[in-house]
């Protein structure tokens, strides 16, 4: 009998848990915060003017765009007393950190590397180099690509250097380059595959080639292109092959090219509309944005380049008096798929523009506005965090 009471207790217990167990709502884990600045945009900038004694200056600055708006001050916050130098030229990401290149001063063009924390926009590095001297006159240095965290390709017009971020100094110089042109400041490289690729053009001998650069080992390979392509636009498509828009130095006709990384030319197509070399290309489909010319320098059209089908994407349609003297950047975000859109001067940029770039409705309308306050030249516009860009296709 005891047993048997027993028994029903437990079986009640067992129930009511049981019960209680299916009636309780499934705990959730607590998700991490969401991180801004993965998401933020950064444009480097730069604010010229004159100091009491008549000496000029020319201050690089962070301009950071992120959902809750645009700010000017977030990096001064983070290091008070403290700037990007000089004629800032240059700034990309790289492994969640921010690399400006910069000079300092404009006499000596001595190079400086700047590395930025993302998350909290704090210094983490600040590397003044030795300034390559030619014949008595320091020569200016006119790129640099961020291999990682540790190591910087700088680049001058006949010379290239190997960095050493921990060392805080140049530990190698490139050799091998051809005919003694080692950048094209008008043909970007771009890293694929722990290589990097692109285009060198000797204007003098109005020469081609294809160029890689080994990031491991610093190798150089050439691959001569038969065809003449003086590159005036080169973007990367989600294949890792380069397109590259070409305008002839003769007949000035402009042809479209994809490249592939072995040097390989697969499609050459000669163009019937005009460019005005503005474009940012899709980083899922096959569709690349480009700036209308000349009546049309206001629009912004949608070209598919494998069925070459243009739509007219967007008009700004803006009243701005001279805009035809403006020049206009665009970018398509990688995570968000938007379309950014910048209009400048010689000077200052005006404002940036935010359109849907997978927009239904055609002609699209822009989803945001943000306006500047014309204190600062945009050097370089619309640079995303690299960590989830640099995704490489192994072939």
């Amino acid at each position: 009998m005891k047993k048997s009471i027993l028994t029903m207790f437990a079986l009640a217990a067992l129930v009511i848990t049981s019960c209680n167990d299916k009636g309780k709502e499934p705990e959730i884990p607590p998700t991490a915060p969401v991180n801004p600045m993965e998401k933020a945009i950064y444009m480097l900038t730069s604010q010229s003017g004159v100091n009491t004694g008549g000496s000029t200056f020319d201050i690089g600055k962070l301009l950071i765009l992120t959902q809750d708006g645009l700010s000017e001050n977030m990096f001064e916050k983070a290091n008070p007393d403290k700037s990007l130098g000089h004629a800032a030229r240059y700034l990309t990401m790289r492994e969640n950190k921010l690399f400006v290149f910069s000079l300092t001063d404009h006499i000596n063009n001595v190079p400086r590397i700047t590395v930025i924390n993302n998350n909290t926009l704090k210094i983490e590095k600040d590397i003044v180099l030795d300034a390559l001297v030619i014949q008595g006159i320091p020569d200016t240095p006119l790129g640099m690509h961020v291999v990682s965290s540790k190591k910087v390709y700088l680049f001058y017009a006949e010379k290239a250097f190997v960095v050493d971020l921990e060392l805080g100094k140049k530990t190698k110089e490139i050799t091998g380059f051809k005919d003694g042109f080692a950048y094209s400041p008008n043909a970007p490289l771009f890293e694929i595959n722990d290589k990097l690729c692109g285009l060198i053009y000797n204007s003098y001998i109005m020469e081609t080639n294809f160029v890689t650069i080994d990031t491991k080992t610093d190798a150089i390979q050439y691959i001569p292109i038969t065809q003449d392509i003086p590159a005036q636009l080169i973007l990367k498509d989600k294949d890792n092959n380069l397109l590259i828009f070409s305008k002839g130095i003769l007949d000035e006709i402009w042809k479209f090219f994809t490249i592939s990384t072995s040097g390989k030319v697969i499609k050459e197509k000669e163009l019937t509309k005009s460019f005005s070399g503005v474009a940012a290309v899709s980083s899922n489909e096959p569709i690349i944005f480009y700036q209308g010319t000349e009546d049309n320098h206001k629009k912004i059209y949608k070209w598919n380049y494998e069925t070459d089908k243009t739509e007219l994407f967007a008009d700004l349609k803006t009243n701005k008096p001279k805009f035809d003297q403006y020049r206009m950047r665009l970018a398509v975000h990688p995570v968000t798929k938007e379309l950014l859109v910048s209009v400048s001067d010689d000077i200052v940029t005006k404002f940036i523009r935010v359109y849907d770039s997978k927009s239904a409705t055609l002609p699209a309308t822009h989803k945001k506005e943000y306006g500047y306050n014309g204190k600062f030249r945009v050097v370089q516009e619309f640079v995303f965090n690299k960590k989830t860009t640099d995704k490489t296709v192994k072939k």
